[in-house]
C-alpha cells in the first residue's frame, strides 16, 4: 500500500492510483481543497481522552454541594455546563435524598437551556418519577439524552423539580447529580 500521496497523480477527480494508509498520513493537501490532518478515525487503545474540539470529546458537570429543592414544583438548576460549537449528545442523572418527613409525590428532571424551566426542546429528554418516596432514602434516575447542534458556545442546565406538600429535609445529592456531554461530530 502507498504510504504517501503522489501529488503528480492527484487532480480534482478521485484518487485511484493505489491505496492510502490514513494512519501514515499526517497532512496531505490534495488539489481541489481537500485536506486531511491527522484523521482520528481509529479508536484508541491507550485509555487516552479525545482532545478539545475532537469527535469524542467529553464535558461534564456535577452538583458541588447538597442543594435544597425550591418551593414545590419550582424548577431549579442542579448542574451547569457550557458547550462549544458542535454537535453534542447531553445526558444526566438526578439524585435526591428524601428527608425524614418528606412527603414528595413527584420528581422531575431534564436538560434545558434555561436554569429555571424546561425549554421547548426538552420534552424528549425529561424524566418524571411519580410515587411515594421512602423517608431518608436516596433515589436517582437518568434523564434522556438530548442532541444539540450549536454554532456558538451555549450553556445547558440539568434542571429538576420536586412536588411535595412537606419538604421535610429533602435535598438534591452532591456528587451524584451530574450531567455529561460527548461531541459527536
Amino acid at each position: 500500500a502507498n504510504s504517501a500521496i503522489d501529488t503528480d497523480k492527484v487532480g480534482s477527480g478521485a484518487i485511484n492510483t493505489g491505496k492510502i494508509a490514513l494512519g501514515a498520513v499526517n497532512t496531505a493537501n490534495v488539489a481541489g481543497g481537500i485536506t486531511l490532518t491527522t484523521p482520528n478515525l481509529v479508536g484508541v487503545i491507550d485509555a487516552s481522552n479525545a482532545s478539545a474540539g475532537s469527535v469524542g470529546e467529553v464535558a461534564s458537570a456535577t452538583l458541588g454541594g447538597a442543594q435544597t429543592p425550591g418551593a414545590s414544583t419550582t424548577v431549579v438548576a442542579i448542574a451547569t455546563m457550557s458547550l462549544t460549537a458542535g454537535d453534542w449528545d447531553i445526558f444526566g442523572t438526578v439524585a435526591f435524598l428524601a428527608g425524614a418527613t418528606t412527603a414528595a409525590s413527584q420528581i422531575y428532571g431534564g436538560i434545558s437551556t434555561s436554569n429555571s424551566s424546561l425549554d421547548t426542546f426538552s420534552a424528549g429528554n425529561a424524566a418524571v418519577i411519580s410515587q411515594t418516596f421512602a423517608a431518608s432514602v436516596e433515589n436517582s434516575f437518568s434523564v434522556g439524552s438530548r442532541r444539540v447542534s450549536i454554532s456558538a458556545t451555549t450553556t445547558y442546565y440539568l434542571v429538576a423539580s420536586m412536588t411535595y406538600p412537606t419538604l421535610g429535609g429533602a435535598s438534591w445529592v452532591a456528587g451524584e447529580s451530574f450531567m455529561r456531554a460527548r461531541r459527536m461530530r
